[in-house]
């Protein structure tokens, strides 16, 4: 804690921008968003009700005794509940610096709190890592697109794109500040959002910048605003040139990849027969996926980057997800809320110590065919209304 001692980290943007009078737009107020429950067999609801303490401790992975942390998971997969966004703004701050991970400081030493979606006790050692570098100078205005996982798909999707939203009430020009490793869905993402024209630079450990139009949209990672991420939604749609539908039934194979579905080839047959393609997320370019999933009915797969390919579907898809007892989280639960799609799951077997899965192949049966019925079931009730 010594190497901190001489930063203030700050909660309020707003306030220090009102004490130094710095450029503050204020972009949405704050806003109350829903969180759905997720659907899953009958079976498993029992022995959630039966035996909570022992589906808690084979469905939790608790991390140094942290009981706590994991009840939460679990009610947030259970049970509908609400949480609060506060304001969205955007702040020019003079002379700030930023690390590669996004965390923005003033030149007076001044950390702000609101630039952290990861929790700020991790994310402090990033921060002493960074500032120890010298940073380099950046003349002009810039507006940073970084994350603490600057190379993951998933927290590109849900926690960056986003701040382009933002960038609408920016009415001067900016240059971008990227990853240190721009990857190509990155670069596609910018191209289909019409952004492919701004001048973009790869960030340092830690830059300090002349302006810096500093974004604020969520408070923690995995929890966009419904606003931003509908626009952005709706921008790579157009930049793919696609209408959404609701069509095509899509399994995301992970058998290239880690944290497979062991068993995946026993699962294939139950998919087929249901109308299921098979495909490879990885192997596609980000536009083929925005193609692909904005006709989804129905997403499945395992957890993982691929299911968050559900940003790009339509209202009304359902999401099926399984899980790795030890290894799983509820954010695709919440964007398939915040999406108004219908999010539904089944926990498997950890198999072999890198989080690999394996599933019960008649669970997955009965649950593909509830999902498939309810969907049968809302195509008749819409045709006869």
């Amino acid at each position: 804690m010594s190497a901190l001692s001489s930063w203030n980290v700050v909660a309020s943007t707003r306030t220090l921008a009102h004490e130094r009078s710095w450029k503050y737009t204020s972009c949405g107020p704050a806003v109350r968003q829903w969180r759905c429950p997720s659907g899953t067999l009958k079976s498993v609801m029992r022995e959630v009700l039966r035996h909570p303490r022992i589906f808690y401790e084979k469905h939790c992975r608790v991390e140094k005794g942290d009981t706590e942390q994991a009840l939460r998971q679990l009610s947030r997969l259970y049970c509908p509940s609400s949480y609060e966004l506060p304001e969205s703004f955007c702040c020019e701050v003079p002379n700030a610096h930023i690390t590669d991970q996004g965390t923005v400081s003033t030149e007076t030493r001044e950390v702000l709190l609101e630039s952290q979606l990861e929790n700020w006790q991790r994310a402090r050692l990033d921060f002493l890592r960074s500032v120890r570098h010298s940073p380099a100078f950046l003349s002009g205005r810039w507006f940073p697109l970084l994350t603490f996982y600057p190379k993951n798909y998933a927290h590109w999707l849900m926690d960056v794109l986003p701040l382009v939203a933002l960038l609408e009430q920016v009415k001067s020009e900016v240059s971008l500040l990227m990853p240190a490793v721009v990857r190509p869905f990155q670069r596609e993402s910018l191209q289909l959002l019409g952004l492919a024209h701004l001048p973009m630079r790869v960030t340092d450990p830690f830059v300090q910048v002349e302006n810096l139009i500093f974004p604020h949209s969520a408070i923690y990672s995995g929890v966009p605003r419904r606003e931003h991420l509908i626009k952005v939604q709706k921008r790579l749609w157009k930049g793919a040139g696609v209408e959404p539908r609701l069509q095509k039934r899509i399994f995301i194979s992970r058998s290239g990849s880690e944290r497979r579905l062991v068993n995946e080839s026993e699962l294939e047959p139950l998919l087929r027969e249901r109308g299921f393609e098979i495909i490879h997320a990885e192997k596609l370019s980000l536009t083929e996926q925005i193609r692909l999933f904005s006709q989804a009915q129905i997403i499945a797969g395992a957890h993982g980057a691929g299911i968050m390919n559900q940003l790009f579907a339509p209202q009304g898809t359902d999401i099926i997800e399984f899980f790795n007892p030890l290894f799983w989280h509820e954010n695709n639960v919440r964007i398939a809320g915040i999406l108004h799609q219908r999010h539904w799951h089944l926990f498997g077997r950890d198999v072999g110590g890198r989080f690999d899965t394996a599933v019960d192949v008649k669970q997955c049966r009965k649950l593909l065919d509830l999902v498939l019925e309810m969907k049968a079931d809302e195509t008749a009730l819409s045709n006869q209304a």
